[in-house]
């Protein structure tokens, strides 16, 4: 069920005009933005040298360099861009599951991240998803486009199962620009996440997951040959189980995600729905001001 959520909170929002997403690569954006960018020449202030190259302009080379070194260097400069940051969000239907909507809460993080980009001169994308693409939008640029991005995320209903490489595969073929890839999911689809992934670092994404559970689990209440429903479709599965056991197997697959994500340089971010949301955005930035 869609639940329409009010994303205005004037003091939160407030919070975030300071803030805003650190890269650890450089990217060249469209438009002009708040942060470095390496381009040639476009800036009076100086970069780096680096080696001449065909078609470089013969503007930016250093002729001192020339003569003293016989190498032919060229002048790199700072200049200020804006990047993509695209929100990649889950809608399967597990992501309604228990009184903690983890798609309510992928709902506000995500508007938060939108508005923190949109405020830095940055483009925003969104791309809803189960079984395949639900709803996207391209990139967009400019805080009037705040409030375009606010009515698409209330309008998400949750239906189908995860696959997330196919969504991800399809969106990605529509734009041409790189930039921060942010994907928030429960990650019910334990092989399509890795092959996902993979693609968009491939492509020259950043990428960011954040790993949205279930904050109200009783797993108190599960006991030896339990029957457990398929949140997606439905489906029924008799199993010899208790809690302990249950808690060991979702460590386990939590911690197989956090190793993946580890050696391949994915900024992971697991939190449970019972965190609260503003706390969670908070902590998501403090970390890319110490990654930056």
């Amino acid at each position: 069920m869609n639940h329409e959520i009010d994303f205005y909170d004037p003091d939160f929002l407030d919070k975030l005009k300071d803030l805003h997403i650190v890269t650890r690569k450089l990217f060249q954006g469209r438009f002009k933005g708040k942060r470095r960018s390496l381009k040639r020449g476009l800036s009076l202030e100086f970069a780096d040298y680096r080696k001449y190259s065909p078609g470089d302009d013969f503007r930016f080379v250093d002729w001192n360099i020339l003569a003293r070194l016989k190498k032919i260097m060229v002048r790199s400069f700072w200049d200020e861009s804006n990047i993509n940051i695209i929100l990649f969000i889950d809608v399967s239907k597990s992501m309604c599951f228990g009184d903690l909507s983890k798609s309510i809460y992928a709902r506000k993080v995500a508007a938060c991240l939108s508005s923190v980009a949109l405020e830095n001169h940055d483009s925003v994308g969104i791309c809803l998803f189960s079984d395949g693409i639900a709803r996207a939008i391209s990139p967009v640029h400019g805080s009037n486009n705040l409030l375009k991005i606010f009515a698409i995320l209330n309008s998400i209903k949750t239906d189908g199962k995860t696959n997330i490489h196919l969504s991800i595969s399809q969106y990605i073929k529509t734009i041409k620009d790189k930039g921060i890839a942010v994907v928030i999911s429960d990650l019910f689809d334990s092989d399509g996440y890795k092959k996902s992934f993979a693609e968009l670092i491939n492509k020259g994404f950043e990428v960011n997951v954040i790993h949205l559970k279930s904050g109200n689990v009783d797993y108190d209440k599960i006991s030896h040959n339990v029957c457990l429903e398929d949140s997606e479709t439905g489906e029924y599965l008799h199993a010899d189980l208790d809690s302990d056991q249950v808690i060991d197997e979702e460590k386990k697959y939590c911690n197989e995600i956090r190793m993946y994500c580890l050696s391949n340089q994915i900024a992971y971010f697991p939190v449970e729905t019972s965190y609260p949301f503003d706390k969670f955005v908070l902590d998501y930035f403090k970390y890319h001001i110490t990654a930056g």
